[in-house]
């Protein structure tokens, strides 16, 4: 029975081994396939057939994000900051304000000033207690033909002048001194025409009473806001 078992395994064994065929011979390589150049000829018309011809055209042009009408001209309304150039920090809006301020302006025409004048006295009835006490205020005086603004208190180093600025309720007062100080030097005529005030109004149920002018100026320049630059204050508040 041993020796059936044994000669049935030795057949079996036999029989696995003759089941795999020898290894075919290798296939014919195909025929190589077309260059692209070959199917698209000479695209750019250098004259040769080549890797080039399989480069795809350069797009059209896309508009600048400031030529706001596409005609690819520099327009001056399209130079949205004012600061002379048409780039992308036209095409940047601007930046939110902060959740517990509110701002606005007001302009008084300040052309027709008397000349030497120490003390300037502007009445504006907008300007109330109540304003005084949840305001920030910030002051520019600026000069149209010249297109420059002078944020005051400020010196002008052109008019060697300085000028300070003192409020009161139904009133702005403007004062003019030298730089030490003296009040010997005044008013110049036709010196600045406008006078801007930027009202920055406070919440006061959302800082609890407690914010003060300090820290709106610390907010607005954490926020890059130089407080100094009439075109940046503006551009913030969206004035």
């Amino acid at each position: 029975m041993k020796t059936n078992l044994c000669y049935i395994l030795m057949v079996l064994g036999i029989l696995s081994v003759s089941c795999e065929g020898e290894r075919g011979e290798q296939g014919i390589t195909g025929e190589p396939g077309d260059n692209c150049w070959t199917i698209l000829g000479d695209v750019n018309g250098d004259g040769e057939t080549n890797s080039l011809d399989c480069v795809g055209v350069d797009g059209v042009d896309g508009n600048n994000c400031w030529d706001t009408n596409n005609d690819g001209i520099a327009d001056p309304d399209e130079d949205v900051n004012k600061d002379g150039n048409h780039d992308v920090l036209d095409c940047q809006g601007s930046d939110g304000q902060n959740s517990n301020f509110t701002a606005q302006k007001l302009e008084i025409d300040v052309s027709q000033v008397d000349t030497d004048l120490t003390q300037v006295n502007i009445a504006h009835p907008e300007i109330t207690s109540e304003l005084l006490q949840n305001s920030t205020l910030i002051f520019f005086l600026e000069d149209i033909e010249d297109n420059t603004f002078l944020a005051i208190p400020g010196r002008s180093d052109a008019q060697n002048r300085q000028y300070d600025v003192v409020l009161a309720p139904g009133e702005v007062i403007l004062g003019v001194s030298d730089y030490d100080g003296f009040n010997d030097y005044g008013w110049i005529e036709d010196s600045w025409d406008t006078l801007h005030i930027t009202i920055i109004t406070i919440d006061p149920d959302a800082i609890n009473g407690k914010s003060t002018q300090q820290d709106v100026l610390a907010s607005l320049k954490l926020a890059g806001v130089d407080v100094t630059n009439y075109q940046e204050v503006m551009a913030h508040f969206g004035l």
